[in-house]
């Protein structure tokens, strides 16, 4: 009975979750674009409703708040971007953009945060339940990275060997979520593993650098929170065990595959596939801008495919151009929020410092060669509003013990 109570109280959010991954499948089902676009509104929907539901109803930590600033100037600019209309082509591929695409990556990115905050603030999410998703999120990250070699292949014709895979960065950064295996090393370290070696295979080169610093991370933090002499042992034959199996995959694509080595050496002759071009064309825009409002506030959305003919791939870039000097200060604000918050959730919960502190690196880490704040992926989202929210649960526990033990 008291089984049926704690499913029936945690249904909503396992059927938000539920519809994230049937979202995430629908190239691989074959969904309809109707079927997907329903889903998406759904998500956004639920998202929306809980976004106001947990301003309405929390005190919120002060990262978040900056946060809600930056999603309402966000939408300001994203609704905006769709009244005007107009597609851009990106000039590499000759993709489309879509008006709607600036605000819905914002709203895919951002949204679980607060979704994900309210479930745990409730308690109708924990660690454990946490566990099991973080299972689930890998297998599904797995599948979207082989599902975008099969899209490669059938469209472009291009060998497996001789594509980049974007999705590699949402396996790496499952490495965020270790820290909930805490007392399951041996798991832990094969998620790792799992993690790193599609870092490699995907080609990606942020993927790979983003995930060699959460690799050396999470192997300090392990070392660190382990004190006995025994633990310690067989915590750096784990790490020595992976570090040589990684060496290994490494060693056999340098040998066996010839896009792996010219991507190594276009690497090393400091070949940063033509973004060195679109720093200088964004950056000299940027400086050279002679209208006050529009280095304030911005050229608008997606303005730096007029520039470029693409996205900046550096948030920093992306919104000095887009949204100007106001919101790239507030995202600065944002990021040392965080970065306070980390430092002090090592008082509250160790768990949650791991997180946060991994999730920092990674993140941080991306905004200077990526698009991080427009495509975090589905489980970092989660992480974030989970630890956020346990940090909050910790901190009203607290202040109920301290008034009754002052009552008592």
């Amino acid at each position: 009975m008291q089984n049926s109570k704690v499913i029936k109280a945690k249904a909503p959010f396992i059927l938000y979750l539920v519809l994230w991954l049937l979202y995430s499948f629908q190239d691989i089902l074959n969904f309809s674009g109707i079927i997907a676009q329903a889903i998406l509104f759904t998500i956004l929907a639920v998202s929306l409703y809980y976004f106001i539901l947990v301003n309405v109803r929390f005190q919120l930590p002060k990262v978040l708040r900056v946060l809600n600033l930056l999603l309402i100037s966000f939408t300001i600019y994203g609704f905006i971007s769709i009244v005007e209309g107009g597609v851009h082509i990106i000039s590499e591929s000759g993709g489309a953009v879509r008006p709607m695409d600036y605000l819905k990556n914002i709203y895919v990115s951002f949204l679980p945060i607060y979704v994900t905050y309210y479930a745990t603030r409730i308690g109708h999410f924990d660690v454990k339940d946490f566990r099991v998703w973080a299972i689930i999120l890998l297998v599904v990250s797995i599948i979207k990275f082989y599902s975008k070699y099969d899209a490669a292949f059938a469209n472009i014709g291009f060998l497996v060997d001789d594509v980049t895979n974007g999705k590699s960065y949402d396996i790496v950064f499952i490495i965020v979520l270790l820290p909930l295996f805490d007392k399951r090393p041996l798991v832990q370290y094969v998620i790792l593993a799992v993690c790193v070696y599609f870092a490699i295979i995907g080609m990606k080169r942020g993927a790979m650098v983003c995930g060699a610093v959460a690799m050396i991370v999470f192997i300090l933090l392990s070392m660190r929170g382990n004190k006995g002499m025994g633990r310690k042992l067989f915590m750096i034959i784990l790490a020595s065990g992976i570090i040589f199996i990684i060496m290994n995959i490494i060693n056999h694509l340098v040998i066996e595959s010839d896009w792996f080595s010219v991507r190594i050496m276009r690497t090393m002759d400091g070949n940063s596939s033509g973004r060195d071009d679109m720093y200088n064309a964004l950056l000299g825009h940027f400086f050279n801008e002679n209208n006050v409002l529009r280095l304030l506030f911005g050229n608008g959305a997606d303005a730096t495919f007029g520039i470029a003919g693409n996205y900046a791939h550096n948030d920093w870039l992306e919104i000095a151009i887009n949204n100007g000097l106001v919101m790239l200060v507030l995202y600065f604000i944002y990021w040392v929020l965080l970065f306070r918050t980390t430092l002090y959730s090592k008082k509250i919960d160790n768990m949650c410092f791991k997180i946060l502190l991994l999730f920092f690196t990674t993140q941080f880490l991306r905004t200077f060669f990526s698009m991080g704040y427009s495509d975090i992926a589905l489980h970092c989202s989660m992480a974030l509003g989970f630890v956020l929210a346990t940090i909050d649960n910790n901190k009203y526990h607290k202040r109920i013990s301290k008034k009754y033990l002052r009552n008592e």
